[in-house]
């Protein structure tokens, strides 16, 4: 996971959906904080209105394929979700890759 690159709004999980890491604009929305890491994201309570978010990256990481949603947070804000699979060196899916901008 260390060639992840922190843009906006970006988070990893790996392929239990555990966050890994994410980066500071995320704090904001989806509202992940520091003790999130390690935490699997469904005990998250993140800030967007996004029902199956964890069947969404399952979907990802089992398909190996991407997948874009419109998403809105609590706010009434919308952002496009962009979740991809996350590949190692070796090309192995090790957990999503995800932002919203």
């Amino acid at each position: 996971m260390s060639r992840l690159l922190c843009n906006w709004r970006s988070w990893c999980s790996d392929a239990d959906l555990t966050i890994r890491r994410f980066s500071p604009h995320a704090e904001k929305t989806p509202h992940l904080q520091t003790p999130d890491v390690g935490r699997p994201i469904g005990h998250v309570r993140h800030n967007f209105v996004l029902p199956g978010l964890e069947a969404l990256l399952l979907e990802v990481i089992d398909n190996v394929s991407a997948r874009e949603r419109e998403v809105q947070d609590r706010e009434g804000r919308w952002f496009s979700l962009r979740v991809r699979p996350y590949l190692t060196l070796d090309k192995r899916v090790d957990g999503a890759d995800s932002g919203a901008g």
